[in-house]
């Protein structure tokens, strides 16, 4: 990739990310704040899809963000990292699934589903202050 086409690249998935942080930091609705964390996690290099799971209470009673249906595979991912309260990755390592927040009993949990074009070699980074800041809204 030339020099221009990865500088491209880059500017504009910040540019991405800076526009759905500042959607995050304007919405008050669980679903506007989950599709702004879909779209973040969608700007990262090599994200395939992304989905949250809203209102996961450990029984398979959920929604997600964007609404889909979600294979065995992606439910057994988002019980283990609900369970665990930590990041679960599928066998193959190109599926993981990690809570949103820490675990409250009182709250169902929030999962963010990904699958990767090819394995996860390392931790998600992820910034904290935006997740927090999302935090009381999407548990509303």
């Amino acid at each position: 990739m030339s020099q221009t086409c990865k500088s491209l690249f880059t500017a504009t998935a910040k540019y991405r990310q800076r526009d759905a942080l500042n959607r995050l930091a304007d919405t008050i609705r669980p679903r506007e704040v989950a599709a702004a964390i879909v779209e973040l996690a969608l700007s990262e290099p090599g994200c395939k899809s992304a989905t949250v799971v809203l209102g996961f209470n450990g029984a398979g009673n959920c929604e997600t963000e964007p609404a889909t249906t979600l294979d065995p595979e992606e439910m057994d991912l988002v019980r283990a990292a609900n369970e665990r309260a930590a990041s679960a990755a599928s066998a193959g390592g190109r599926r993981l699934a990690m809570p949103l927040f820490q675990p409250n009993p009182l709250i169902p949990a929030s999962i963010l589903l990904l699958e990767m074009d090819g394995p996860f070699d390392g931790l998600i980074k992820v910034s904290p202050d935006p997740l927090r800041h999302a935090h009381s809204y999407i548990n509303q």
